[in-house]
This record gives structure tokens, sequence and C-alpha cells, in this order.
């Protein structure tokens, strides 16, 4: 009987097993480390029977790959190697000239071919042009119960790209216009068109303006006013209360102390206060002067501002 199949790397690396007796966990990895640190440095000339635990293990190398069964002891090795071999021809057959990368990344029809050939631990059959015939038929089973879009039935196909596609939008308004540049300005996207044929400027600008959302001048003015420095909290009298705020708590956590210290600290403040006081007019004249200057500007270009 056949307790188990590996397929190992020359380097010891596990690319395919499949245990046919109940084992824990523990076992079967430490059985893996041990038939993976012998194997692959055995000589070529050496036999392929190798004495393990209460059985035996044989094994076979193909290219870069070897093949290895953990049998009974009474287990016959000449039919274990047979069964190898044929195994291995069916891989070739299936996959057309099989490899190590083969087995590592479609290594679902390497299990498949060795379900047709062991069952229960026994070799079922040994032929290879019978187990390529069963697994080619299993696979146009398979493909007779998927749907057109290559998805089994059984699971839901969830389409890419069912949100807002803006080349398809574009390929519908201009019939051969495509997207070549989707630009974010201040949250407003705007649609670039090409033509893929030939440049219609108007084309382009009615492709254009078919994507974007024109700025409003008057919004864009407030904003740009509201973060003005002549309107923020700190500007005009709120610097003269910023500095009474602070130099009246500044006094008042010195109360139980008086010395030097918070008579220097008290003066700078009201100093402060002071400058800030004069200052304040002048700072508020230019920020109201430079309001004025941006805000004409800007209805200046909201006047201009007419649709083509």
């Amino acid at each position: 009987m056949i307790k188990y199949i590996l397929l190992l790397s020359k380097q010891g690396k596990v690319r395919l097993v499949k245990w046919y007796l109940q084992v824990p966990e523990q076992v079967r990895q430490r059985t893996i480390r041990e038939i993976g640190a012998v194997v692959p440095l055995r000589k070529s000339k050496m036999c392929n029977v190798i004495e393990h635990g209460d059985g035996k293990v044989v094994y076979r190398r193909y290219a870069s790959l070897y093949f290895v069964a953990g049998v009974d002891a009474d287990e016959n090795e000449l039919s274990i190697l047979d069964f190898m071999q044929r195994y291995v021809e069916s891989l070739d057959a299936l996959y057309g000239n099989v490899c190590e990368l083969d087995i590592v990344f479609n290594s679902a029809l390497a299990y498949a071919a060795l379900d047709e050939c062991v069952i229960g631990g026994h070799i079922s059959e040994s032929g290879g042009h019978e187990v390529v015939s069963r697994v080619r038929s299993a696979l146009r089973l398979e493909e007779m119960e998927r749907d057109g879009s290559g998805q089994m039935k059984a699971y839901k196909r969830v389409e890419i790209g069912e949100g807002v596609s803006y080349r398809r939008v574009a390929e519908t308004i201009q019939g051969y216009y495509t997207v070549s540049l989707v630009e974010s300005i201040n949250s407003q996207t705007t649609m670039l068109a090409r033509s893929v044929r030939s440049v219609r400027p108007s084309h382009i600008r009615l492709a254009t303006r078919a994507f974007s959302t024109p700025v409003e001048p008057k919004e864009k003015a407030n904003s740009i006013i509201d973060a003005l420095p002549g309107n923020s909290i700190l500007s005009k009298t709120g610097i003269l209360a910023t500095s009474a705020a602070a130099s009246v708590y500044a006094i008042s956590s010195e109360l139980y102390v008086v010395n030097d210290e918070t008579i220097l600290l008290a003066t700078f403040l009201g100093f402060m206060g002071l400058v800030a006081k004069v200052v304040a007019p002048m700072y508020g004249e230019f920020a109201r002067d430079r309001t004025a200057h941006v805000t004409k500007l800007l209805n200046e270009a909201r006047l201009g501002h007419s649709p083509t």
C-alpha cells in the first residue's frame, strides 16, 4: 500500500504531496523534513529504495523533480517505479512537455492525474493514455458547466468596471472619441477629449464641456476673500483683544507671588497690546484694500466669463 506521494525539488521543496493514511500533522511534517533532507543528496548511482521507519521509500528523479512514494515494507518496488513512469508520462501529455513550474502554478491538474492513478493508496490505473483520457473528459465536463463568461455557475460573476466608465461615456457621445486625460482642479473634474481619427476643435470643445463643470467666479471670489489675512480672528481689534486676554491670564496666574519677572511679563504684554492697537488700523486698511482689489479682479473675470 502507498502511504504518501511527494514531489520534491532539488532543494528539498515540496511541490506536491498526497497522503493516503490518517497521520498526525506533526508526523507528516517530520516525515517530509527527513525525506527532503536525504533524497536530494543521494547520488544517481545509488539505490532508489530507502528503508524508512516500518516501511520504505521509493523515489525516482525526473529532470529537477524527485518523485517519492512511501510504501509498506512488503510492497513491490518495481511496480511503484513503473507507476511513477506512467504518471510522469501522463503529466507530460496533459501539460505538454511538463516542467517544475507547470506543477507549481497549475497543481490542480497534477492532483487530478494522481487521483486517477491512485485510489485509497492502491494503484488503480497504470496506463498513461487511460489517465489522460479521463482527466481530459473531466476538464471537458467542467467546461460544459461553465457559462458564457467563463465562470462556474455556482459562483456569481462580478463585472469589473461597472461603475462610471468615462471612456464608455465619451465613446457614446462622440462616437469615436476617447478620454485621454482626467485632471482634477479644485475638486472640479475636467475631462480633456482627444480624437482618435481626426482633430476637430469644435467636437473637442463639445466633449470637454460635456464632462466638465464651469467654475463659478463668485464662489471662487468668496472663498478667496474669506481666506485673506484681513478677515482672520487675530486681525484688527482681534490682536488687541488677544493680547489683553493673555495679559490678564498671566497676571491672574501670578497673583500668589509678585516679583520682578511678573512685573516684567505684565509690562511686556501691555506694550505688545499697545503696539497692536497702533498697528491694527493700518493692517486693517491694507487688508481692506487687498480685499477690494481681489474682489474687483474676480468680478471682472466673472463678467468676462461667457459660455462659447
